[in-house]
């Protein structure tokens, strides 16, 4: 390093760009992959090569506030089950490098039937690239240790981007996430486990980074929902099928001070150890 460093001051020198004081003020700003580029006052001539590379182990957080780049960057995750499962990573995949491993599949919609039950619907992926910072849907073919590779050398800066859908009656936002959540339970989020799509029974659940979560807002505040049912469209525009049953559960009010109430009227009741309104 010290060779180097001597080797640009020597070089910036000879060319007059600067003194030696001011090359030492300066700091080297990487610029791609493979090089990095030294920058004095407004110059950019010397370039180095350097060898990065950038391996994200599930679990650890992810907080970068600026893209950057690498020659390769890697996520590995281990799968104990082959159920559909949630995925969200800073840089962009081929579908084709997947194929033999996964399934995969993204959001399409919320909806929600006549007898109350919420359905989420996914579309297969057949082709093309996934996004970086986009909510997925990812069904291993096997369990065990995976590992997820960028097709370019770009990393996206750490962005738990919404994607907001919903019906008349519900709103819908799903959150990726770079940071392990705490605390589902108190606010109600939705995530994937074992193969389905549910509320968290208790604080003690928590969510894995690289992954994201759903907000369900019930507009009309009358239905207790504990688990969405999963559908996924294999055909790209019908031919929709069922994977998972609903489970919605009957709704049990209880008034301020405790003492359930069989035929809530309009007020402020407790449903869930929430505060729900009924209008």
């Amino acid at each position: 390093m010290k060779k180097f460093t001597l080797l640009i001051l020597s070089l910036f020198l000879i060319s007059g760009y600067a003194t030696a004081q001011e090359i030492l003020d300066h700091t080297f700003e990487k610029t791609s992959a493979t090089e990095a580029t030294v920058n004095v006052n407004g110059h950019s001539g010397i370039t180095a090569n350097v060898l990065d590379t950038k391996e994200f182990i599930d679990g650890e957080e992810y907080t970068a506030t600026q893209d950057a780049e690498y020659s390769e960057i890697t996520y590995k995750r281990t799968f104990n089950h082959t159920e559909w499962q949630a995925l969200y990573v800073p840089f962009t995949m081929n579908y084709d490098d997947l194929k033999s491993d996964f399934e995969i599949a993204r959001i399409i919609q919320i909806t929600q039937t006549e007898g109350g039950h919420v359905h989420l619907v996914v579309q297969l992926i057949e082709s093309g690239t996934l996004k970086a910072n986009y909510p997925y849907l990812i069904r291993p073919k096997t369990t065990g240790e995976k590992v997820f590779k960028a097709n370019s050398n770009k990393l996206y800066k750490a962005t738990n981007k919404m994607l907001n859908c919903g019906t008349i009656d519900f709103s819908a936002t799903f959150v990726g996430t770079y940071t392990t959540i705490t605390d589902m339970a108190d606010n109600g989020f939705f995530a994937m486990s074992n193969g389905r799509l549910k509320q968290a029974a208790s604080n003690s659940a928590t969510l894995s980074s690289f992954r994201w979560y759903l907000i369900l807002e019930d507009n009309e505040g009358t239905l207790v929902i504990n688990e969405i049912k999963l559908r996924i469209d294999r055909s790209g525009t019908t031919g929709i099928e069922s994977i998972e049953d609903a489970n919605i559960a009957t709704p049990v009010y209880y008034d301020l001070s405790g003492r359930k109430v069989e035929n809530p009227t309009r007020g402020i009741y407790i449903v869930n150890g929430k505060k729900v309104l009924v209008k």
